[in-house]
This record gives structure tokens, sequence and C-alpha cells, in this order.
């Protein structure tokens, strides 16, 4: 790991999970999903249109965390649809 990546990580704020997540072990980048960025704590929509990309470029930045196309993805969750009901 380069120097500058060591100290953005170190910068960047310990930020806990969101207690609904689940662990980024379970995700599944072929589903809809809200996925949670530990680097400015939001959650974000996540598209199937993303798989190839997270697939081909995503990587694990430490236990839990996916560092992905600038995101550190440490959760996500079931996009409820409303439609099924």
């Amino acid at each position: 790991m380069s120097a500058r990546r060591l100290a953005q990580r170190e910068r960047a704020p310990s930020v806990p999970v969101p207690p609904l997540c689940r662990p980024m072990s379970e995700f599944d980048p072929s589903e809809p999903s809200l996925v949670h960025d530990r680097r400015r704590d939001r959650m974000l929509p996540w598209s199937p249109a993303f798989q190839r990309s997270y697939e081909r470029t995503a990587r694990e930045l430490a236990p839990g965390v996916i560092d992905y196309d600038g995101l550190h993805l440490d959760g996500w969750m079931i996009v409820d649809d409303e439609n099924r009901h």
C-alpha cells in the first residue's frame, strides 16, 4: 500500500457500521441494495449494473471493508420493494 493511501486511511474517521447493515462478506453485487460508505458515513443505492466493475476492481482494504471506486464499503442493506406486496 502506498504512503498516500496509508495517510488517507489514518485520517479517515472510524465510523461504526449502521446496526441494520449486513457484512460485506454476504454482499451480492448482482442484487439491488443500499451500501454504506465508511469514508463519508452515508448510504448509497447499489445497482446490479455495477456488478462487473465491482467484481473486476473491488478489493479488501481491511477486514470487512471493501475499497471500490473510491468508496470504503463496510455494510449493506436489502432494499424493500413496495411493489412485491
